[in-house]
């Protein structure tokens, strides 16, 4: 028995490869976004079927880029409590997207999770940029370097190293450009990367 998968949203051309002339299983990769949504930000009141809706336009829109799903449900998950209004501004905002731009969408959509992570947060984040892309950096180094240059600055070392610890789980938990790279046995992500978003398109 053989199977040929095929990338398209025409159904009249996927039906071209069966032989005999079966129906071809369709699958939506946004679908497989549709389950992971809820599951994670717990949408459970009647109130939130409307966001659920929403969500699910939002990654229609985003199909087939793979990538802006990913940060688009990354960035729910993390902050889940986002208004109707803030979720129908970003569909709207990716309707005005030319030609379903992969780069253009990707874009929109980190814009979207970076505006809401701490003002402090982003500096820690832009601070990554003098790591070439690929390369482990230590959670402690990268810790150590944040508070010793004064981007976490609390009441004192403790508070600040307690907080960048925060700030390193945030990051890596929106999973836009920075991803972990070692995890140990208690599932604490010990190193990160810079990940190279070209490589998604």
């Amino acid at each position: 028995m053989q199977m040929i998968l095929t990338t398209t949203k025409s159904t009249q051309w996927a039906k071209e490869f069966c032989y005999p002339r079966w129906e071809p299983i369709e699958y939506s990769l946004a679908g497989r976004y549709y389950n992971i949504v809820p599951r994670h930000t717990r949408y459970q009141k009647d109130e939130d079927n409307n966001k659920l809706k929403i969500t699910h336009k939002i990654l229609e829109e985003c199909e087939p880029n793979e990538l802006s799903m990913k940060i688009f449900t990354h960035a729910l998950c993390a902050n889940p409590n986002r208004s109707n209004e803030e979720l129908m501004k970003l569909h709207s905002t990716l309707q005005e997207v030319s030609q379903k731009s992969f780069v253009s969408t990707a874009k929109k959509m980190f814009k979207f999770s970076y505006n809401d992570v701490p003002k402090e947060y982003k500096s820690c984040l832009l601070y990554l940029a003098i790591f070439p892309i690929g390369y482990k950096i230590r959670r402690l180094t990268l810790i150590g370097r944040w508070v010793a240059e004064g981007l976490i600055t609390k009441e004192d070392w403790p508070s600040s190293v307690c907080e960048a610890n925060r700030c390193f789980d945030v990051l890596i938990n929106r999973r836009c450009l920075v991803y972990p790279a070692d995890t140990g046995a208690t599932g604490k992500v010990k190193s990160c990367m810079v990940g190279d978003p070209c490589q998604h398109y």
